[in-house]
């Protein structure tokens, strides 16, 4: 079971332009990215037997569509903002530095996977395995582009990040030696996934699609 709002909260009473050194976003979760079922991320954070659960603010660039509304709108302490989180200047907004964890999801992961299921009815073996490739680590960069702002506007703050290529998450190592060490003993082996710091998109996609 889920705590849930006492009623429907109304849509306009939870996008604001920005939360910075607002008291609604302390010691908060923010959420960069959306994905078509959020539910399934929202409910295990809002469960019974969480007495006091984090308020969650929600970055992204586009407004919620209307199923993910339909689902965010029972619980309360959920909050939006609309921006890009490849801007600096986001992160302010959202109150980044009174946050106690920021979750990094895959941009459009969802349609990026249908578009090349799309194309791949169309082309040639060799040219799929290339353009899906390209696509992924261009979703991997912009997601390392993020970390690498939020680490530098918060460096103490709690981040969890979704990869699609696990070779990307070399990326992530502030060691030089751990580059080394991921290519004898695999990625998940490395301290930040060991530590539930990155983990890949097929793993969330099992669980909420």
């Amino acid at each position: 079971m889920c705590q849930t709002a006492s009623k429907p909260v109304n849509r306009e009473d939870i996008i604001f332009e920005s939360m910075e050194d607002s008291m609604l976003a302390e010691d908060h979760i923010i959420i960069c990215g959306m994905v078509e079922n959020i539910i399934h991320f929202v409910m295990p954070l809002r469960t019974d037997h969480c007495q006091d659960p984090s308020p969650i603010v929600i970055l992204h660039d586009e407004l919620p569509t209307a199923k993910q509304w339909q689902q965010l709108s029972n619980f309360s302490q959920i909050y939006f903002v609309q921006g890009s989180p490849l801007q600096d200047k986001s992160f302010d907004r959202v109150n980044i530095k009174k946050a106690k964890q920021i979750v990094i999801l895959t941009p459009n992961v969802g349609s990026e996977q249908q578009n090349r299921r799309q194309q791949q009815e169309n082309q040639a073996e060799e040219e799929e395995d290339k353009s899906s490739k390209d696509q992924e680590d261009l979703l991997d960069a912009k997601t390392i582009f993020k970390y690498n702002i939020i680490r530098k506007k918060n460096p103490k703050v709690n981040v969890v990040t979704e990869l699609i290529n696990q070779y990307n998450i070399a990326f992530l190592f502030d060691n030089p030696l751990l580059y080394h060490f991921m290519s004898v003993y695999g990625y998940d082996q490395t301290p930040v996934f060991s530590a539930g710091e990155v983990y890949l998109s097929s793993l969330i996609d099992s669980l909420i699609c």
